[in-house]
């Protein structure tokens, strides 16, 4: 007679063999994309709750292109509102949240008042500060904000927003304006806020002559230990005015180059990394910029964004660049990033760029239309590209986040 078996043991018996929660939890990470799919998983399974659940909620962005920053879009902010309030579980799945310009003050407040305890990314897109201060101090205020967007009309404007608490963001991709209008200057976070990577688009177009100062007393930032540091634009700061420890510990550089102005790499000896972004009307500016680097560089890569222009109708400026990076010793990995995939293209460039072609440091790398601003998306590790979507900026994967 054979034994009787518990009800656990029987239980044990009739469960499928591939019924294993890290077989579970991998399979529904690759349904990041669809959150159709992940609402049905969510409900197949009591052991497939939990990862559903996390990915569905990881990132819940509630902007719609479409409807840019003129349009309120209240209502699906409150309805992710209403769903966290109802299911308290799912706050500690949000890490990423984006909120956009159109939203009203109560809306914003009651996001602002949910227990985050996880939220690592954030992103602030608006440039009216009387519009969201003080509603967006608690979310700033979080002990687990890393990553953060956010746009304001200057750096004084933005130390008003992080100041009263210390913070632990240590990555900043901040757009504003080289002046502050009517804004008051307040004092700075008792303890400075140290960055890691530091990403800075000023609107310097109505204001060319004022570029922005890095002087510590201009804004609320520790730089001393900075590793990524990127403008949009070369003219849109005082590049002297970079602390000379901040030069020294740089080792990822994204530079919007200008014909009438160029970078001294020279000053930076641990470069790793040096991305450049080419425009039309640009030839001088970059020449300039790849001649300054030292015989004792470091640099590993260089990337070259090309994707306002054509580069292969300028087949004279081509050969210059080709007789440049290649004649430098070591000789560094030269990756074209371009928007369409093309094979034309690609067989044109290596045309133009005979030399690194021969030396095998040629590298051609593609993202998705529709990406004017590419950005930097600091914190992260090596140079393997890709897109993310909730910053819409460039990910370059290049300093280790804390």
């Amino acid at each position: 007679m054979p034994p009787t078996l518990s009800t656990e043991q029987r239980k044990e018996q009739r469960r499928n063999a591939l019924d294993v929660q890290e077989l579970v939890d991998l399979a529904i990470c690759f349904l990041d994309d669809s959150p159709r799919d992940l609402a049905t998983c969510s409900v197949v399974a009591r052991s497939w709750v939990h990862a559903a659940q996390a990915s569905l909620f990881r990132a819940p962005h509630i902007t719609n292109p479409l409807l840019r920053v003129f349009t309120h879009n209240d209502g699906v902010v409150l309805q992710l509102y209403n769903t966290l309030v109802a299911s308290p579980h799912l706050i500690g799945h949000v890490r990423d949240l984006e909120l956009q310009q159109g939203l009203s003050r109560a809306t914003i407040e009651k996001i602002s008042s949910l227990p985050f305890t996880r939220l690592e990314n954030l992103s602030l897109n608006v440039l009216k500060l009387t519009y969201w201060d003080p509603q967006v101090k608690p979310l700033l205020g979080l002990h687990s904000l890393r990553y953060l967007r956010l746009s304001t009309p200057g750096l004084v404007s933005c130390a008003h927003l992080l100041a009263g608490h210390p913070s632990s963001i240590r990555h900043l991709h901040l757009r504003c304006a080289p002046w502050e209008g009517d804004a008051v200057s307040v004092g700075f976070p008792v303890f400075p806020i140290r960055l890691r990577s530091f990403y800075l688009r000023v609107h310097i177009e109505q204001h060319p002559d004022e570029p922005q100062s890095l002087d510590s007393n201009t804004h609320p930032f520790d730089l001393t230990e900075l590793k990524a540091f990127g403008v949009f634009d070369a003219r849109s700061i005082r590049w002297e005015s970079i602390p000379a420890r901040t030069k020294e510990s740089l080792e990822v550089l994204q530079v919007g180059l200008t014909d009438t102005k160029e970078v001294d790499l020279s000053q930076f000896p641990q470069l790793t990394t040096v991305r450049l972004m080419l425009r039309k009307n640009t030839i001088s500016g970059c020449r300039n910029t790849l001649a300054t680097i030292s015989p004792t560089h470091r640099i590993q890569t260089i990337l070259l964004w090309i994707a306002n222009w054509n580069l292969i109708d300028e087949k004279e400026y081509a050969e210059n660049l080709d007789q440049i990076l290649s004649s430098l010793v070591p000789a560094p990995i030269v990756k074209f990033e371009c928007i369409v995939k093309s094979v034309e293209t690609e067989a044109c460039l290596r045309k133009l760029f005979p030399k690194l072609v021969l030396q095998r440091k040629f590298q051609m790398v593609y993202h998705a239309p529709g990406i004017a601003d590419p950005g930097l998306r600091v914190g992260m590790v090596g140079v393997d590209i890709r897109m993310l979507s909730s910053f819409v900026v460039l990910q370059a994967k290049l300093v280790t986040p804390e």
